[in-house]
C-alpha cells in the first residue's frame, strides 16, 4: 500500500494503527489490502460484504440452533454501502429464505442503525409471532478509504474496519 500512498501518510497510519489497540487479525477488505494493484470496484465490495455478513449469519445459526426457514424477518444496517440488489435480498437469496420474508435495509446512518434495528424488528415481532427476526449490523470500509494526504482523513482509515454481527429477536 505504501505505492498508494506518500511516506508520510504512510507513517502517520502506522503510527496511529501501533496506537489503536487494534491487532493484526483485524479485518481489512482484499481490495484495500491489494491496493494499488488492484482498484476498488463495486463487486470486490460485494464479495468482501458477503464474506463478513455470511460469516456472522453462519456463526449465529449455528450457535443458536435457529434454522433459516424460521427467519420471517430480515433487517440489515450498515452505514456507507448500499448496493441494488438489496444486502437484505443477497441474504434471502443465499440462504434461500421464503419469498413472504419482510426485509428492511437502513444505510447513512451511522451507528444508531443498530439501535433503530433492534427497535424496528422488536415492533415487526408485535404482528409477527411465529418467525424470528434477525438483524444484521455491518459496515464495509471500501468505498469511504482515504487514498489522499490530508492527515484529518488518513485517520479514518485506522480507525474504521469492515465487519459483521447477526443477532435473532
Amino acid at each position: 500500500m505504501s505505492s498508494t500512498f506518500v511516506d508520510e501518510a504512510v507513517h502517520l497510519q502506522k503510527k496511529v494503527l501501533e496506537r489503536s489497540g487494534y491487532s493484526d487479525k483485524t479485518y481489512l477488505p482484499e481490495s484495500i489490502r491489494r491496493l494499488p494493484e488492484k482498484i476498488m470496484t463495486f463487486e470486490e465490495q460485494r464479495k468482501g460484504t458477503e464474506k463478513v455478513i455470511f460469516g456472522a449469519i453462519d456463526d449465529l445459526l449455528a450457535k443458536t440452533k435457529v434454522k433459516a426457514r424460521e427467519i420471517g424477518i430480515v433487517i440489515v444496517n450498515i452505514g456507507l454501502y448500499n448496493p441494488t440488489p438489496s444486502l437484505s435480498s443477497m441474504i434471502v437469496n443465499h440462504y434461500k429464505l421464503g419469498v413472504d420474508v419482510l426485509t428492511y435495509n437502513i444505510s447513512g446512518m451511522g451507528c444508531s442503525a443498530g439501535l433503530i434495528s433492534i427497535d424496528l424488528a422488536n415492533r415487526l415481532l408485535q404482528t409477527q409471532v411465529s418467525a424470528y427476526a434477525m438483524v444484521v449490523s455491518t459496515e464495509s470500509t471500501d468505498s469511504g478509504y482515504y487514498l489522499g494526504k490530508d492527515k484529518s482523513k488518513l485517520v479514518s482509515n485506522c480507525l474504521f474496519r469492515m465487519g459483521a454481527a447477526a443477532i435473532p429477536l
